[in-house]
C-alpha cells in the first residue's frame, strides 16, 4: 500500500495534508514557503525542536513529486511534519499489518483523524507565530 492523503487543504494560508502511511499510522504535514523561518531547516534544527506537536517534528524536507503523496502546486514549499506512529496508535481495518497499532472501526479512525487535524492546527498556529516573530525582527 502506498501513502494515501486522507485530508488536505489550506488553513490560515498554509497548505496541509494528513496522510496514512503504508504501516497504517497517520502523519500531518504543513508547507512553509521561502522566507518563512522554518524553510529549509533540518528536522533536528533547534528551531524545529521547539515546535510542540505530537511526538515533535519528525519530518522536514523539500519534497514534491515522486514518493510524496501530496501533489505539487508549482510553488516552492518545505514540508514540516509529525507522525502518530506510537505504541497503541490506531489504524483502520485493512490498512496493513502494523503490529503495534490497534485495528479500529471507521468511527474510531475518524477520531484519530480529528486528533491529527488538531495537531495540524497547532502546527499552523506555531508556524504563524514564528513568521510573525521574524516580521517583528525577533523583538
Amino acid at each position: 500500500m502506498d501513502s494515501l492523503v486522507v485530508d488536505s487543504g489550506e488553513m490560515s494560508g498554509y497548505r496541509y495534508a494528513i496522510v496514512i502511511q503504508p504501516l497504517g499510522h497517520l502523519c500531518g504535514y504543513l508547507a512553509v514557503r521561502p522566507g518563512h523561518p522554518w524553510y529549509a531547516l533540518d528536522r533536528l534544527d533547534a528551531a524545529l525542536s521547539e515546535v510542540r506537536v505530537h511526538g515533535g517534528v519528525t519530518y522536514a524536507a523539500k519534497t514534491t513529486g515522486e514518493g510524496f503523496p501530496v501533489p505539487d502546486d508549482g510553488r516552492p514549499a518545505w514540508w514540516v511534519g509529525f507522525d502518530l506512529a506510537r505504541e497503541g496508535a490506531y489504524q483502520p481495518r485493512g490498512a496493513g499489518d502494523y503490529p503495534r497499532a490497534r485495528v479500529v472501526d471507521d468511527d474510531t479512525f475518524s477520531e484519530e483523524r480529528a486528533i491529527a487535524l488538531g495537531e495540524v492546527a497547532e502546527l499552523v498556529r506555531q508556524a504563524s507565530e514564528a513568521a510573525r516573530w521574524r516580521t517583528l525582527g525577533g523583538l
